[in-house]
C-alpha cells in the first residue's frame, strides 16, 4: 500500500467568488512549465455546492489532454449529506477502480485533478447498448472497491481512513435534516405554493422510517455508493471508450440499487426543470435490465479474478450470474425507488424558495404522488423478493 502522498498540497487560497487569481498561483506550482501568457481558463458546469474551472495551454485547446480541472468549494448552502471529507476520499476511492482522474493537488477551497475527458451523459447514451454497458461495468467496479484496501489522504496530506460510516447514514441523515426545514418562504408566492404542498416534518419522518423498516427487511449486502449517480455526473468519452464519474460530495457507505435507482428515476427530474424535452427515448425495462446484466456481469468477474472477462455480446455460455441474481436485483431496485422520491421530496423542502440556482421544491408535488403510488405496491414486491431470497439461502 502506498506510503506517500501522490498529490501536492499547496497554501494557495482559491476563493469561490473570484477563484482566477488562486487559480493560477496553483498552476504555478503544478505546472511551472506553462506559460502564463497562454494559459487558458474556461468555466466548467459546477453543481450547487462548487464552481470549477478548466485550465490548458492554448496548443492544448482541442484535445484538452493535459488540461486540469479545478473545483472550487462553497460551503454556505451545505446540507446534511454533505462531506468534503468524504468528498475527497471518494475521489480517491473512485481513482483506484479507474473512474475517476489522478488528483494533482489541493489548496484551501478546493482540489485539482487531471480533466476528465468526455461529455455528460443523455439518455440517448444510455439506452444506447454499448455505453449502458460500459456504465454498469464501470458502477459495477466502483461498488466493489473495498474502501479499508485503498490508501487515503485528506486535503493536507495526511494518511486517513476512508471516512465512510459504517452502515447505510442517509435515513439518519435525512432525519437530522427535518428540524432544519423552513416553516415560511419569504417570498409571497413561493410560500403560498410551499404551504399549499409540504408535507410536516412528522410526515415525512414516518415516511423515512417506513422506508428504513423496509430495507431492513430486505437485509442488503452494502458497498461504496455514489448516491448522486445521475447523467450529469457521468462522462463519456469516445475517443477513449471509457466512462468517469464525477462528484462525491453525498457519497458514502450504501446500496448498489440505490445508484441504479438514481440513474433510472433521474429522467422525470430533469424533465421537470427543462434539461429534457420528454421527446427522447423511452426508459423501458429491457435497458433497465440489460443495464442490471452487464453490472452483475462485470461482478461476477471480479469476484473471480481468474475469469476471463466477456466479450462484447453475451451469450447464455458465458454469463456467469444466475437469473435468480439477476431478479432479486430486478426487485431490490423496484422496492427502494420510492426512497429516491421521498430523498428528493425532503431535499425540495430543504432547498425550498430558490437558494440553490434550482428551486428544488418544484418537484415535490409530483415526487409526493409518485412516492405514495409506488409504496402502494411495496408490500407485495417485499413479499416476493423476501420468499425469493429465502428460497436461494
Amino acid at each position: 500500500m502506498d506510503t506517500v502522498c501522490p498529490f501536492l498540497v499547496t497554501n494557495c487560497v482559491v476563493d469561490f467568488d473570484n477563484p482566477e487569481p488562486g487559480v493560477r498561483l496553483v498552476l504555478k506550482l503544478i505546472r511551472p512549465d506553462w506559460a502564463p501568457n497562454q494559459v487558458e481558463l474556461t468555466k466548467a458546469h459546477g453543481g450547487f455546492a462548487n464552481s470549477s474551472l478548466v485550465a490548458y495551454i492554448e496548443s492544448d485547446v482541442d484535445t484538452k489532454k493535459d488540461a486540469i480541472m479545478f473545483r472550487v468549494h462553497r460551503e454556505e448552502g451545505l446540507c446534511a449529506l454533505q462531506s468534503r471529507d468524504r468528498e475527497f476520499v471518494g475521489m480517491q476511492l473512485a481513482h483506484s477502480c479507474g473512474v475517476f482522474p489522478t488528483i494533482i493537488a489541493t489548496y484551501s477551497g478546493g482540489v485539482a485533478y487531471a480533466y476528465a475527458q468526455g461529455r455528460t451523459l443523455t439518455i440517448d447514451d444510455l439506452v444506447d447498448t454499448h455505453v449502458n454497458r460500459l456504465i454498469a461495468r464501470g458502477l459495477a467496479e466502483l461498488h466493489n472497491v473495498a474502501p479499508g484496501a485503498v490508501a487515503c489522504w485528506d486535503q493536507s496530506g495526511a494518511k486517513v481512513e476512508a471516512a465512510l460510516s459504517p452502515s447505510p447514514m442517509f435515513s439518519e441523515l435525512l432525519l437530522d435534516m427535518l428540524p432544519t426545514l423552513p416553516d415560511l418562504l419569504v417570498d409571497i408566492g413561493a410560500n403560498a405554493r410551499y404551504q399549499a404542498h409540504r408535507m410536516s416534518a412528522e410526515s415525512m419522518a414516518a415516511e423515512i422510517n417506513f422506508m428504513e423498516d423496509v430495507m431492513s427487511q430486505m437485509q442488503l449486502a452494502t458497498c461504496f455508493q455514489h448516491a448522486d449517480f445521475h447523467y450529469f455526473n457521468i462522462l463519456y468519452d469516445e475517443r477513449s471508450n471509457s466512462v468517469s464519474f464525477i462528484d462525491y460530495e453525498v457519497a458514502n457507505t450504501g446500496y448498489a440499487c440505490a445508484d441504479m435507482c438514481s440513474l433510472f428515476g433521474q429522467r422525470c427530474m430533469q424533465e421537470y426543470f427543462g434539461r429534457y424535452s420528454g421527446s427522447e427515448p423511452p426508459m423501458t425495462d429491457e435497458i433497465r435490465h440489460q443495464f442490471i446484466k452487464s453490472y452483475l456481469q462485470r461482478k461476477s468477474e471480479l469476484a473471480n479474478s481468474n475469469m476471463k472477462q466477456t466479450d462484447e455480446c453475451y451469450t447464455d455460455k458465458n454469463l456467469c450470474y444466475t437469473d435468480q441474481q439477476f431478479q432479486l436485483m430486478d426487485y431490490e431496485q423496484r422496492i427502494l425507488y420510492p426512497y429516491f422520491f421521498l430523498y428528493w421530496i425532503v431535499l425540495g423542502h430543504r432547498f425550498a424558495g430558490g437558494n440553490l440556482e434550482l428551486d428544488l421544491f418544484r418537484v415535490v408535488p409530483k415526487f409526493k404522488r409518485d412516492y405514495f403510488k409506488l409504496k402502494e405496491e411495496l408490500s407485495q414486491l417485499l413479499s416476493k423478493y423476501l420468499k425469493m431470497k429465502a428460497s436461494t439461502e
